[in-house]
């Protein structure tokens, strides 16, 4: 581990190396059995108090009853107020402890609960410190053992072990973080845990220590560990062999090595140890063979070596044998022998040695008393528990803490009371549990801790209320209220007998099905010292609707179907739900003239409300059209159909409306007007485009073949849509192209008014008749032809004027290889190549040609 860190503030009042009050189990006082009270599950079977002045116990049937000052809730009443009496808190509670200024409850399934101020942490909740919790709550389950300690500890069913809370400055409780936060898991497998200050450790049942420090100063592990210890910078180990270690402050000579000089690492001290006790600046142990040896501070004689001028023994000093226990207060030391005997040395002041002296340090052991199982000492007052129940006091008395009646003084102790279980000093205050289950008190009454109003000397019973059930309590009558929308808790007055019962003191109420019309319960459940519940049914009314604020339409228009206003009904600023708060019915609501609306009350809601609308005819302007597309020239009246629709309906001409056309033949925007008729009213015009005929739609004659002239031919043309044939010029304009040379002339008609857009057209100009002239050789002839723009020439011949044609293609020129001396008739045509095809002009005259 780091080195420890000084500094760290010091001193607490008193260490015990015994865990007090010690309960002592045998029910015997001398050899007489004593006998128990009656057994109705009152008895008190634990308890505990603190320096708040505050005190809880806890009854054979787990009632949790708390008393005392309450200054941060720490009793757990949902109140801040000092309760003089025992209030009963909750039940099923197994152990409870009373910390400075908060409480923690362990109840018999496990559960843990906490209620009180969050000044360290102990309520186990993530929350500011300044938090307070004034009724207890549940933080943790599945606990097995709640570990009573300077912060709060917790090993579960599992063996893990939990911690929360701890010293106001760091709440460390072994996690490391400054924040108050719930129980966070520390190890698992534990069975020992212990804290102090800003120190912590835990134990394994593998004998396994961890132990943290400050959060500078980390985690440290030990094996093989019997038993620990820890105080203020200041740790002690007992090994599973017997081994003692010791390290931290030393500035006293506590670790017992002869020096004064701190150990930062674990110290052998001593073998053959079966106990040993630590406080901030003293050591004592308990060896194997019954001896007791001490060192440490010595200001007083509280070391025991008979010398109170050596302040500090650095080494260990025997001080005496046959000792059971030792323990370790402030300037005290009380060692209990294996005998029983009770053996005080110390500082004497106020005679708190009870060796009959009043001053003057004690510096060997002095028999006090015989017979003792417990030893407990405050500033002032020492207070034993004899084996046989006897409880002994002595020392300081001036608020009659030693319970013998008196304010006196005492040097010597006193036998006060007999037959005592368990009993506890809290400053000048003493609690005392009898094996009868009765609780007593005496001593100091600050925010009446003793459980009553004032100081006594003698011990005094703190009663507890048993707990009444509350089937014998009334609750008064209920009258029935009306719907609100809202929770209705109605007050009611409790009594039991002829007292009147305070609600969050004697019970809590609650309420069920109270926000909806029907019947509705109160519930009144025991608190305190009342237990049980009652109930009592009330009526929670239907609200009329009759004078809601309900808004809707007045006037509507025809439909062709059920017309259903839409209707906003307000029960102040509520906006009711149809279907869940009322239903609506409607009457001639189809037709024209007046429609009625029927509102009913429903769930919460009751009563009617009637309202009536206007349905008037149906404007044409409301409707959507159809069938407006654009429409092409036709030379007559374009009359559209169109569809007229209200929604998905389609309304009918001549019963819904009626139609009539303007503009509706040339070219431009055709209009439609619509009147509405029937159940419909008004009119609206739409408009249609009537767009020009392309030319290319109408329809034209064939263009003939046109045989070369040399001049621009143009031929005519009929154009016609339909039977009826446009005029050029009017309707249409004609352009000529490639019109004068061979080939393809083309005539392109442009449309013009009512018509839109070009087409061409194609003719085919053939070559003419060619010239031709034929010279006559020894069998041929040669045929010369000419014809202007000709591609070629086709050269017929026959054996006569009738006989049958051959054919021969040739060019200008062609040389015939024919017959000798014989005559021939010859004729040739041109011809022009177009798009691959010959287009062939007229023949010449028949020639006749004799061969030579």
């Amino acid at each position: 581990m780091k080195k420890i860190l000084k500094g760290i503030f010091a001193g607490v009042l008193s260490i015990s190396c015994m865990m007090l009050p010690v309960d002592v189990e045998n029910t015997t006082l001398g050899m007489s059995k004593v006998k128990a009270a009656e057994d109705d599950g009152y008895q008190v079977v634990d308890f505990d108090a603190s320096d708040s002045m505050e005190g809880a116990a806890v009854t054979k049937n787990g009632s949790l009853y708390m008393w005392g000052r309450n200054t941060n809730g720490e009793v757990g009443d949902n109140t801040t107020t000092a309760k003089h009496m025992p209030t009963r808190i909750m039940g099923d509670v197994k152990a409870v402890e009373k910390k400075e200024r908060s409480t923690v409850i362990l109840k018999t399934d496990g559960s843990i609960y906490t209620n009180g101020s969050n000044r360290y942490g102990d309520l186990g909740i993530s929350a500011s410190w300044d938090t307070k919790k004034l009724t207890p709550t549940k933080i943790m389950s599945d606990v097995k053992t709640y570990i009573p300690g300077s912060d709060c500890a917790a090993i579960k069913k599992n063996g893990d072990l939990y911690t929360w809370g701890g010293d106001s400055l760091s709440a460390m409780t072994g996690q490391g973080s400054k924040t108050s936060t719930p129980p966070k898991k520390l190890i698992s497998n534990a069975v020992k845990y212990k804290s102090y200050k800003y120190y912590t450790g835990a134990l394994s049942a593998t004998d396994n220590l961890y132990l943290w420090g400050t959060g500078e100063n980390g985690q440290m592990k030990l094996d093989d560990v019997a038993d620990f210890d820890i105080k203020d910078q200041f740790w002690g180990v007992l090994k599973t062999n017997g081994d003692l270690f010791l390290w931290g402050n030393n500035h006293n000579g506590q670790i017992g090595n002869g020096t004064n000089t701190e150990q930062d690492t674990p110290v052998k001290v001593m073998s053959d140890v079966v106990s040993f006790c630590i406080n901030n600046d003293r050591t004592a142990t308990i060896k194997k063979d019954g001896s007791l040896y001490m060192w440490g501070k010595n200001f007083y004689g509280e070391i025991g070596n008979g010398n109170d001028m050596e302040y500090e023994v650095t080494k260990p000093v025997k001080i005496m044998d046959n000792v059971k226990s030792v323990s370790l207060f402030q300037n005290v030391t009380a060692v209990i022998t294996k005998d029983d005997d009770l053996y005080m040395f110390g500082n004497n002041d106020n005679g708190l040695i009870g060796n009959g002296q009043a001053m003057g340090n004690q510096k060997r052991p002095v028999k006090i008393l015989s017979n003792i199982a417990s030893i407990d000492i405050s500033i002032g007052n020492g207070l034993a528990l004899s084996n046989n129940g006897e409880v002994y006091t002595w020392g300081f008395n001036s608020f009659g803490q030693l319970g013998n009646g008196t304010k006196t003084n005492s040097t010597k102790p006193i036998k006060v009371l007999t037959n005592v279980k368990k009993v506890k000093l809290v400053d000048n205050s003493v609690l005392a549990l009898m094996y009868t289950g009765e609780l007593y008190a005496w001593g100091e009454n600050i925010g009446f801790l003793l459980g009553n109003t004032g100081s006594v000397s003698t011990p005094s019973k703190i009663v507890l209320p048993k707990v009444k059930s509350l089937s014998q309590a009334t609750m008064s009558s209920i009258n029935s209220v009306t719907y609100t929308g809202k929770e209705i808790k109605p007050s009611v007055t409790v009594k039991y007998a002829d007292k009147v019962l305070l609600n969050n003191t004697d019970y809590t109420i609650t309420y069920k099905n109270n926000t909806n019309a029907g019947n509705a319960s109160v519930i009144i459940t025991g608190k305190g010292n009342f237990t049980g519940s009652i109930a009592k049914s009330f009526v929670i009314k239907k609200r009329g609707i009759e004078k809601f604020s309900c808004t809707m339409g007045s006037k509507y228009s025809y439909a062709g179907g059920q017309i259903k206003p839409s209707i906003t009904i307000k029960d102040g600023t509520k906006t009711l739900k149809n279907g869940t708060d009322y239903t609506v019915s409607y009457g001639k609501n189809t037709s024209l003239g007046k429609g009625t609306v029927k509102i009913s009350g429903k769930g919460n809601y009751t009563g009617s409300i009637s309202k009536t609308f206007t349905i008037s005819k149906r404007s044409v302007t409301t409707l959507s059209y159809g069938g407006l597309s654009a429409r092409t020239y036709t030379g007559k009246a374009i009359k559209p159909s169109i569809s007229v629709k209200y929604g998905k309906t389609t309304l009918k001409n001549g019963r819904d409306y009626t139609i009539s056309y303007g503009k509706n033949i040339s070219p431009g925007k055709g209009s439609v007007k619509i009147s509405g008729k029937g159940n419909y009213t008004g009119t609206i015009t739409k408009t249609f485009t009537i767009n020009k005929r392309s030319v290319s739609t109408l329809s034209y004659n064939s263009l003939s073949t046109r045989t070369y002239t040399g001049k621009a031919i143009k031929p005519s043309i009929t154009v016609k849509y339909g039977k009826t044939t446009l005029k050029n010029g009017r309707d249409y304009t004609l352009s000529y192209g490639k019109n004068v040379a061979t080939g393809k002339g083309t005539v392109k008609i442009s449309g013009k008014g009512n018509y839109s857009g070009t087409i061409t057209r194609s003719f085919k100009i053939v070559p003419k008749k060619p010239s031709v002239s034929i010279k006559a050789g020894k069998g041929s002839l040669k045929v010369t032809a000419k014809a202007t723009g000709a591609s070629g020439y086709q050269i017929a011949y026959a054996t006569s004027a009738k006989g049958k044609l051959k054919y021969v293609t040739s060019g200008t020129s062609k040389t015939l290889k024919l017959s000798r001396n014989k005559t021939y008739y010859v004729k040739v045509r041109a011809y022009k190549t177009m798009d691959g095809k010959k287009y062939y002009g007229s023949y010449s005259s028949m020639k006749p040609c004799k061969t030579k």
